[in-house]
């Protein structure tokens, strides 16, 4: 470790001297895409960052300079043992926790693993979290309101707050193994990067009580081919069936991570 002392001021890398922030995201594929921005202003901070997140997110995130990552299965007493277990491990003694969730379970665990956090106010998690947040009264899209979440978050801690949001994309990094997989993927289909249209006809569970899956993606796939399009699909070994229901004339690509 470097101290450079100037004037009796101890001066300590960032890494060091700053409290890690436990960023706990949503639990599905998208919803970890579109909450990037977020844990992109947290990175931003030089805070040192854990992502709690679904075991296959880790690998979404491997472009990014995490601190660390913690598994979370989905059951608040065996994730909060796991959250309390790489704190106690990493020696984050005095971290805190931004809840990008609504949940109650997701509060509850970082109450009990002994990370006090910020989060919007939802669920009867007031008593919960250190840091309660209203919610915006304007609607806005899960990016923006995550984003304001994360910014009001960040000025309660006296960090610094993030440039503007860019409109430009979510700003997901790519490692150079996920480029070389996709590469693969395409090659052993006969594609070419820009000569085909990529469709995403599965979805699980319900939305405000209605199914989540857009019911004219055959529809869509056809008139797309009727144009001389190629449409592909990449859905995962467990919705593949689902995905040749919704689509059956696309064209099925390897599962991919």
């Amino acid at each position: 470790m470097i101290i450079s002392v100037v004037h009796n001021i101890v001066l300590m890398p960032p890494s060091l001297s700053m409290p890690p922030v436990y960023v706990r995201l949503p639990n599905w594929v998208g919803d970890v895409c579109m909450s990037l921005p977020s844990l992109q202003a947290v990175l931003d901070t030089g805070s040192p960052v854990v992502a709690c997140a679904r075991p296959w997110a880790r690998d979404l995130l491997a472009g990014f300079r995490l601190d660390g990552f913690v598994a979370m299965k989905g059951h608040w007493r065996q994730d909060r043992a796991a959250v309390s277990a790489y704190k106690k491990q990493a020696r984050h003694i005095h971290a805190k926790g931004l809840l990008l969730p609504d949940s109650l379970s997701s509060a509850l665990v970082f109450k009990f693993a002994g990370v006090p956090s910020a989060g919007y106010r939802d669920d009867g998690r007031s008593l919960i979290l250190r840091w309660p947040i209203n919610k915006p009264d304007a609607r806005l899209h899960a990016v923006q309101s995550w984003r304001h979440l994360t910014c009001t978050a960040l000025s309660r801690w006296n960090l610094p707050a993030p440039p503007e949001l860019s409109a430009k994309g979510l700003g997901l990094k790519l490692t150079q193994k996920h480029h070389v997989q996709a590469l693969e993927t395409l090659n052993n289909a006969g594609l070419k990067a820009g000569q085909f249209i990529l469709i995403a006809p599965t979805a699980t569970g319900l939305h405000h009580g209605k199914a989540k899956v857009w019911p004219h993606f055959d529809q869509l796939t056809r008139s797309l081919q009727n144009r001389g399009r190629t449409v592909v699909m990449c859905p995962p070994p467990s919705e593949i069936t689902q995905a040749k229901q919704n689509a059956p004339t696309a064209l099925v690509l390897a599962p991919v991570d």
